[in-house]
């Protein structure tokens, strides 16, 4: 599991072994529903952006963060 350790030892013990790749997308997923729990409704990504997101973890890492959906939304509190 390589560079992923950390972070993957939140995932099942069966998968250990896996080739980093998978790991890695089991990891993005993971990222993308934490962003859909958001205590804040507002700040919760749209279908269409969960959609863009979950497209994005198939793609080769050069085409990650190039759709046309942000990753986080900016709170609107923020300065």
């Amino acid at each position: 599991m390589g560079s992923f350790e950390p972070a993957a030892s939140i995932l099942d013990t069966k998968l250990q072994g896996m080739p980093d790749q998978m790991v890695q997308e089991m990891l993005q997923t993971l990222g993308i529903a934490m962003f859909c729990v958001n205590s804040s409704p507002a700040e919760r990504p749209t279908m269409k952006e969960v959609v863009a997101l979950l497209m994005e973890v198939k793609s080769p890492p050069e085409e990650w963060g190039k759709t046309s959906q942000p990753l986080i939304k900016q709170s609107s509190n923020q300065s």
